[in-house]
């Protein structure tokens, strides 16, 4: 039992791997067909996506079809090797996920609090006005190299030292901007299930891209927050630049978010900031939402009755047939020992019009020990029925009598 759970379970991960592909590829069009979207938009619908693909190997073990129907039949051995892999590598992902978590308690810790009263009175009425959203700590720390969001149940804004005293208020007022807006939309806590979903499903290719692409919509929806403050893009793309010449980036904390990311990042999101075609809303679009929730529904109600593209089978019980064929009819017996045996040879049978089992015996005498022999064995029919069959040949006082059962299970 506990195997055949092993079997289940490595099976619905498999499979399951291939429908979230079928998911992101969805996701994919879906943003494609409605045009341009706010990057939040944009960054729920991945977020959902994502989430769709975590949910599918715990609703993916139902019905699936035959198992002989799958197109890669693997050993049962590999299950519990590849469960063994998979256990193995996940909890290496995690405990580099707690050792994140554990830098960022480290680090909240270990900076200092900033006195709102000492900031410039634009600072401060802004740090004011955002704690009716999320209580906030402005701090100084010289373990960052960027300012960056600290969130979780303590959040905070961390800054380097050096930035008090060689940014501008503008430069400043921008940066906060940015990090509260990464506060005011969470993104400490979707960013933890999103690093967590990819502890768990490491091997996935499509949980891979789809989180490159939230890293990107998040920074680029806090953007869209800032530019909706500031209204100035070049501005604020020229702080952006300013940054990054100034800042020499070190080993970055995994589970914070500076203002400042990868070159990469940086020159998308300023050709985004740039774009004069760009979507200026800075909400989600209710009616996409609507539809990924629809689509998500209908993914995950029809993920059971999807076939199996991978399955496990025991090799000590044989190859698993597609179509199953009843044993031949025990041939004519000849005289022995100057009798004549009795014969009985059935007709030829379709399974689908035998609904109860048949029994066909045969008798012959001949000189042999007391012996009982009996063979059994599974398959599938052509509509995907389990069939069982039965063979049991006994011997007593030299007499033999073979008999065949063949039954849906």
């Amino acid at each position: 039992m506990i195997a055949l759970d092993l079997h289940a379970v490595a099976a619905s991960g498999l499979n399951a791997a291939v429908e979230g592909i079928g998911v992101a590829v969805l996701a994919w069009a879906l943003l494609r067909a409605t045009g341009r979207q706010s990057s939040g938009t944009r960054f729920a619908v991945w977020f959902f996506a994502l989430l769709a693909i975590a949910v599918l190997p715990l609703v993916g073990g139902g019905v699936r079809g035959a198992p002989g129907h799958a197109p890669v039949i693997l050993s049962t051995s590999w299950a519990v090797y590849l469960l063994m892999a998979w256990a193995a590598i996940s909890a290496f992902c995690f405990l580099r996920l707690g050792i994140g978590l554990w830098q960022i308690l480290c680090l909240r810790r270990s900076c200092e609090d900033v006195e709102l009263a000492s900031l410039p009175p634009e600072l401060h009425g802004m740090l004011a006005e955002f704690a009716s959203v999320r209580q906030v700590k402005l701090c100084v720390s010289g373990s960052v190299n960027a300012p960056a969001a600290v969130g979780f149940f303590r959040p905070a804004i961390v800054v380097p030292a050096w930035a008090l005293t060689e940014l501008s208020i503008d430069e400043l007022r921008v940066t906060l901007l940015h990090e509260m807006a990464h506060l005011r939309r969470f993104d400490d806590w979707t960013n933890l299930i999103q690093k967590a979903v990819k502890a768990m499903f490491f091997f996935h290719p499509a949980v891979w891209w789809i989180e490159g692409r939230l890293a990107l919509e998040r920074e680029m929806a806090c953007d869209d927050l800032v530019l909706e403050q500031t209204a100035n893009p070049r501005a604020y793309a020229a702080s952006l630049i300013s940054f990054a010449e100034k800042i020499h980036r070190g080993r970055e904390l995994a589970l914070v978010h500076a203002v400042v990311g990868r070159v990469k990042q940086i020159s998308q999101r300023v050709t985004r900031i740039l774009d004069v075609k760009r979507a200026g809303a800075t909400r989600v679009w209710k009616p996409v939402m609507g539809l990924v929730a629809v689509l998500s529904g209908v993914a995950l109600v029809a993920a059971p009755y999807t076939p199996q593209v991978v399955t496990f089978q025991d090799s000590s019980s044989g190859p698993v047939l597609a179509s199953f064929h009843p044993p031949a009819a025990p041939p004519v017996l000849k005289q022995v020992a100057g009798k004549q045996a009795a014969v009985a040879a059935p007709a030829k049978m379709k399974l689908r019009s035998v609904p109860q089992p048949r029994v066909v015996m045969a008798r012959q005498e001949i000189p042999a020990p007391d012996m009982t022999m009996m063979m059994r064995s599974v398959g599938f029919d052509e509509q995907g029925a389990q069939i069982m069959t039965l063979c049991i040949w006994r011997v007593t006082n030299g007499k033999v009598e073979t008999m065949f059962f063949v039954t849906r299970i």
